[in-house]
């Protein structure tokens, strides 16, 4: 059922975004299972570092409570995925994986983070309509080199936010 409903929110984000780049390809969908396998060829190709078919599965194999799985195509090919879910005990959506491949088109420099922003914003949004609680995005356990982006970006760190695990967390996000 949460896969209809991300498609459904991430396609109207991407219909709204598409002006701001020269192709108007942009597509954000749900990652299904041949999704997966495009994503897993691109690995194979050296075009990723992870292997999202086992990010994704890990989501599914902790019984995460309402996994989100966002791909970003552009010109025709996926160039990126922000793997994440909702906790009800932090009330936050979080992005637990999230990757653009290492030859993205030039038009997509610097815009992963803001597309994926606006596509888990917009399916809080959803959830709030549906009764749900989020009180924020948060990356989950952030690479050290990318600390002070996300810091310049308006995230807040928290070295303990859930369990153990630290995240950038989005200011005043969601209230």
């Amino acid at each position: 059922m949460f896969d209809a409903f991300q498609m459904a929110v991430f396609g109207k984000v991407a219909d709204h975004l598409k002006d701001r780049f020269p192709h108007k390809s942009l597509g954000l969908v749900y990652a299904d299972s041949l999704i997966i396998e495009d994503l897993d060829f691109l690995k194979r190709h050296n075009k990723l570092i992870w292997e999202p078919s086992v990010k994704s599965r890990v989501l599914i194999d902790m019984v995460e409570e309402h996994p989100i799985k966002l791909v970003i195509y552009y010109r025709g090919s996926p160039v990126g995925y922000a793997f994440g879910c909702y906790c009800s005990e932090t009330q936050a959506l979080k992005i637990c994986w999230m990757e653009k491949r290492n030859d993205a088109h030039e038009d997509l420099d610097h815009q992963m983070l803001g597309i994926v922003l606006d596509a888990y914003a917009a399916y809080a949004q959803f959830l709030q309509r549906r009764g749900t609680v989020v009180a924020t995005i948060a990356f989950m356990s952030p690479i050290e080199g990318s600390k002070q982006y996300y810091l310049d970006s308006g995230f807040s760190y928290i070295p303990d936010f859930h369990r153990g695990s630290s995240a950038m967390v989005l200011k005043n996000s969601m209230k």
